[in-house]
């Protein structure tokens, strides 16, 4: 019970990190997004900014990836 406590803390915690972390990683790539557009036609920049889904995928791929980190780190812990 107690390690299932443990890895819900650390489950949320990295979600809580990595949306900040995902914030300021989409900013960055911000000529990545404006090559995207240029080159398929993806509507991925705006006025105000990258698009809402730019987020989105830059949220999904930090937390998974963090999660396939801890999670391979905690198999080979045991």
């Amino acid at each position: 019970m107690r390690a299932v406590v443990r890895h819900l803390i650390v489950c949320v915690g990295i979600l809580v990190i990595c949306l900040p972390l995902s914030i300021v990683g989409t900013l960055l790539m911000f000529p990545v997004w404006r090559w995207l557009e240029a080159t398929y036609g993806i509507e991925a920049v705006g006025h105000s900014g990258p698009a809402e889904w730019c987020y989105v995928v830059t949220f999904l791929t930090s937390t998974l990836t963090a999660l396939l980190v801890y999670a391979l780190r905690f198999a080979r812990a045991r």
